[in-house]
């Protein structure tokens, strides 16, 4: 990507999940850190999938329905043929994807689920299955609102600096039991956080990161646009990408690294 990145940019009423909202992790310098804090609710899929849930609507619960013609991307796609959504991107290792959707008033968000079984759109049985990834558009009042739900923080923050590859740099610093990686790449910023306790190395990802970039494209934001990587977490999570478009704000978390990526790359194809 470098500094090559452009620049210009389930459901009927079934059930409806918790919304994405942005906490901040404790550094030293870095003051701003990912916006990581997700939630999700309906009476079909619980709050069991985020440490912090807000319900924000119910509806009337769907039956449990396996089928081998089912196929939760194409009745999402269906549902919400104007929504465009990181879908055929998802990676999963198991057999099927399967999807549960929140469609409100100025949020559209969608979990996926990686499992050995087709389920129906939002079925029940998601219930007692964790998410592997996340996707959210978000609308705000004003442009400067959703520069602010960004909350991007400053690439540029750190006392050592690291030679990324391909021109570069990284700066790195530690705060609270962890060691951050950050960097900037055009409008966006991004950073590695590493466990000191855990002996993990930021430096290692934070290069791979920038050799995918490096080959693909992300979606420009508007002003803004923040990569946070949590070496010490490994749940859906753990790796969030978070871009301004005017009053929106798109978010994409994944349990994988590269995988969160590519579902950011297919939003700006």
């Amino acid at each position: 990507m470098r500094k090559r990145l452009l620049l210009g940019t389930v459901i009927l009423a079934l059930f409806v999940l918790g919304g994405c909202t942005h906490s901040k992790t404790a550094t030293t310098n870095v003051s701003k850190t990912s916006n990581t804090e997700q939630s999700q609710s309906t009476n079909s899929v619980t709050e069991k999938h985020s440490s912090t849930t807000t319900t924000t609507q119910t509806t009337t619960a769907a039956s449990t329905t396996e089928s081998a013609s089912t196929n939760p991307s194409k009745e999402l796609q269906s549902a919400f043929p104007k929504e465009k959504t990181p879908t055929a991107s998802v990676e999963h290792p198991q057999t099927d994807l399967n999807i549960a959707v929140a469609n409100e008033t100025n949020r559209f968000s969608v979990l996926y689920f990686d499992m050995k079984q087709s389920l129906v759109l939002n079925d029940q049985a998601l219930n007692n299955q964790q998410p592997i990834a996340h996707f959210e558009k978000k609308s705000y009042s004003s442009e400067e609102e959703a520069k602010e739900a960004v909350n991007q923080l400053n690439g540029s923050d750190g006392v050592a600096t690291v030679d990324l590859g391909y021109g570069i740099t990284g700066y790195q610093q530690g705060a609270a039991g962890s060691t951050y990686l950050s960097w900037n790449e055009g409008n966006w910023s991004l950073y590695v956080q590493a466990s000191d306790i855990e002996g993990q190395d930021p430096i290692p990802t934070a290069k791979k990161v920038v050799a995918f970039l490096e080959k693909n494209y992300l979606p420009a934001p508007k002003t803004v646009g923040q990569i946070a990587i949590h070496l010490n977490m490994n749940d859906y999570q753990a790796n969030q990408i978070i871009w301004q478009d005017h009053k929106l704000v798109y978010t994409i978390s994944h349990s994988d690294t590269i995988a969160a990526l590519k579902m950011a790359v297919s939003m700006g194809q």
